[in-house]
């Protein structure tokens, strides 16, 4: 498959109607976790806020290798992304991506502060992945 420019990549992920990615985290017992999740591209990375108490947290600090698969099933269009889960768990509030991810998903200014406050309490943590193979049927 011929690699994809990154305009098209960028516009493919940017759309408003991609509501989730599909996450894959390996578990311990062999076979894939695979978790309906909340994402924001930003261009260079995918991000995602998970708690830090649940099974794919805890499968992710054994094995950062990660997946995510984003389609548009009306179009059949995809893109499956490898890398490797990094996580971020301070300064949460502060952090662009959790505002962007809240007018994403349609929260309104009302509940904006809210939601904010939600998506950075202690229990919660950004994962960031850096994609560093890229699978996509974008044309």
């Amino acid at each position: 498959m011929a690699p994809v420019p990154s305009e098209q990549i960028n516009a493919f992920l940017s759309n408003p109607n991609l509501r989730d990615a599909i996450l894959a985290v390996n578990r311990p017992e062999g076979g894939p976790q695979l978790t309906p999740v909340w994402f924001i591209w930003d261009g260079e990375a995918f991000w995602f806020s998970i708690r830090n108490h649940s099974a794919k947290y805890r499968y992710m600090q054994r094995d950062q290798d990660i997946s995510v698969l984003v389609d548009e099933p009306a179009t059949a269009r995809y893109m499956l992304v490898y890398g490797r889960a990094e996580f971020l768990d301070e300064n949460l509030r502060a952090h662009p991506v959790l505002r962007s991810m809240l007018e994403k998903y349609n929260v309104s200014n009302e509940e904006m502060e809210a939601g904010l406050d939600e998506l950075s309490r202690p229990e919660r943590v950004l994962v960031r992945l850096r994609p560093e193979k890229m699978v996509a049927r974008l044309g």
